[in-house]
């Protein structure tokens, strides 16, 4: 009987035990850090979508003048002087910010789907920017409210390794985020930026309620849009320049008011961070915005309103100041030392927080108005360099009186109506596919000139003559330079300009051989550098001619052959060879054969407003 109860009371020990460590087992704290929760961060930003039914889209790389693209507004060339503008204004676009209440379910730690914040969006999202920063705030529970400040300020930047906050498991938390959507912060002063510090940020924001579970919980950041905001979309290849890098080229958007100054239209506030929403008086920002830093063809600049924007039609404007362009395979520039305001055809707008509107200016260079016909500065050249955005086709850079030495058979001369200087030239009527100078960006800026706008420069007597002799040296490139200038005989002065092409400059460049030996860079027919040694080495009093020659857009009288304008310049000498002077003849228009080289001019094909 003792045996029997000693044997009893091992196996209730045993069993107690065994409980014992059933009960510990279970009870062991988490791994880490007991009853710790870990929130891993996913910011977010709110994608944006299409109102009334227009999407978003950028305006297409080459569209034509005149044009609409959809959700644009027509095409409007305006001038600002001394440059033009092809401008059209986009539609809005805005965010949705509907979201659900999302109970979280399940308590798996394995997925980083468990454990989410108790808000999911219905709309889809992109991640922020890489080098975004932004902050969360975690604030205590008080019953349905948000209570005290639960740790300090976290900040992170996206990019960073684990964005984690650790809390307390099981917990109720209230949250907010903020950012600048940019790499850095704004000053915050308690729980409010001021309104210099909020001045043309893009402010994004989101908030929320979690519960956490002890282990791992992810929480989605949405963040939305609070400002109203206007896109000022800079492209310049229509200068044949880039924009340079000028710390003091500004841009800003206006009203036009029906009398007085343009007014600004964007506004900034403080912001309060508790409640997610601007707060006090708005005022006008105080400055213009600087450009890009970067030298290049398209620059973006941002306006970011504190308030709606609220517009009527045609009363939209863009202030651009001190725009300067780099002749971008050399060192010179081009600096519009003005405040200059373009106007819009916009449709009456209302922007609302989180909508985004869009001013495309496509900057061109201005014509030059000589009786009425608006000739290029310059004529066409196809160059291979692409840097900073530019197109190969373009107006003759560098600016100025073109030295022999730059002139390229491969670059500057062409067959008639081709679309390159060594394409084969069009046999048959002219076409305006073939068209060099509507091929020029903008395309359907610039076209031919007929033989009647061609002719006004017959008998026109130019305003100079530029005779820029150069002995040449052996094996050293010839600078001599040939050129007429007409003045403009209407419109803005554009001293800006480099000399000749401030006016319009007919350069004597000649033309090339119709069958033009592949890598042979002379001689030219009736082209000065195949005589200019001979000004220098002999004795004759009188040498050939110089000739300038264009091609207009029709064809010749006979088989073969296109109408172009022929002028000439008979070079003299004195007796003692120190002075050189010339004669310019009366010019013509001549039936040439349409396979030699000549140079191409181009006329605007629209005035501007």
């Amino acid at each position: 009987m003792k045996k029997n109860l000693t044997s009893a009371l091992l196996l209730m020990a045993s069993v107690l035990i065994s409980l014992s460590a059933c009960k510990s087992t279970n009870d062991a704290p988490p791994t880490d850090q007991a009853g710790k929760a870990k929130i891993h961060l996913n910011p977010q930003i709110a994608a944006d979508v299409q109102i009334k039914g227009l999407s978003r889209a950028s305006l297409a790389s080459n569209q034509s003048i005149g044009s609409k693209q959809s959700g644009y507004s027509k095409q409007t060339l305006v001038s600002a002087g001394a440059f033009d503008a092809l401008i059209s204004t986009g539609p809005i676009v805005t965010q949705q910010a509907e979201k659900e209440i999302l109970k979280s379910e399940g308590n798996s730690t394995s997925s980083p789907s468990a454990n989410k914040s108790s808000e999911k969006s219905l709309v889809s999202a992109s991640s922020l920017g890489t080098g975004i920063s932004y902050l969360v705030r975690i604030y205590s529970d008080d019953n349905g409210s948000r209570g005290p400040q639960v740790g300090s300020d976290y900040i992170f930047q996206v990019g960073q390794a684990s964005p984690v906050i650790t809390v307390d498991g099981g917990t109720t938390y209230h949250w907010i985020a903020f950012s600048a959507n940019s790499s850095t912060l704004p000053t915050i002063s308690g729980n409010s930026i001021t309104s210099t510090n909020a001045a043309n940020r893009d402010i994004v924001y989101d908030s929320g309620q979690l519960t956490t579970a002890a282990g791992e919980n992810y929480l989605d950041i949405i963040f939305e849009r609070k400002s109203s905001s206007i896109d000022v979309a800079l492209d310049s290849k229509g200068m044949f320049m880039p924009l340079n890098g000028n710390s003091d080229a500004t841009a800003n958007v206006v009203k036009f008011e029906v009398t007085g100054a343009p007014t600004g239209v964007i506004m900034t506030r403080s912001f309060d961070l508790l409640s997610g929403s601007y707060v006090g008086a708005s005022t006008v920002i105080p400055t213009d915005i600087p450009l890009s830093s970067v030298v290049h063809a398209e620059k973006t600049v941002s306006f970011y309103s504190s308030d709606p924007i609220t517009v009527p039609a045609s009363m939209l404007g863009v202030k651009l100041t001190n725009l300067e362009f780099r002749e971008w395979f050399v060192t010179g520039t081009v600096k519009f030392n003005r405040t200059s305001y373009l106007g819009t055809d916009n449709t009456s707008i209302s922007l609302q927080p989180g909508d985004r509107f869009t001013v495309n200016v496509r900057l061109i260079m201005s014509a030059v108005n000589v009786s009425g016909v608006l000739w290029s500065r310059d004529v066409v050249s196809l160059r291979p360099q692409t840097t900073y955005g530019m197109q190969a086709l373009r107006l003759h850079q560098p600016f100025g009186n073109h030295p022999i030495r730059l002139m390229s058979p491969y670059r500057d001369y062409w067959r008639w109506n081709s679309l390159t200087p060594e394409g084969a030239a069009n046999t048959g009527a002219y076409s305006t596919a073939n068209d060099p100078c509507l091929a020029l960006y903008p395309a359907g800026t610039w076209r031919l000139p007929t033989v009647a706008e061609a002719s006004t420069l017959i008998t026109r007597t130019p305003n100079r003559i530029n005779l820029g002799w150069q002995k040449p040296a052996p094996e050293v490139a010839n600078s001599s330079s040939f050129s007429m200038i007409f003045n403009r005989t209407s419109g803005p002065a554009t001293p800006e300009y480099v000399q000749p092409q401030n006016e319009m400059a007919i350069i004597f460049m000649g033309s090339r051989l119709a069958t033009y030996p592949s890598g042979d860079p002379v001689p030219y027919i009736n082209s000065i550098t195949g005589f200019i040694p001979e000004v220098w080495q002999d004795g004759r009093a009188d040498y050939p001619n110089g000739v300038a020659m264009f091609w207009t857009s029709e064809p010749g009288s006979t088989a073969g052959t296109a109408k172009a304008y022929v002028r000439e310049i008979d070079f003299n000498r004195n007796s003692s060879g120190t002075e050189t002077t010339a004669t310019l003849l009366n010019g013509s228009i001549q039936d040439v054969n349409r396979n030699l080289g000549l140079n191409v001019r181009c006329v605007r094909t629209v005035g501007t407003n």
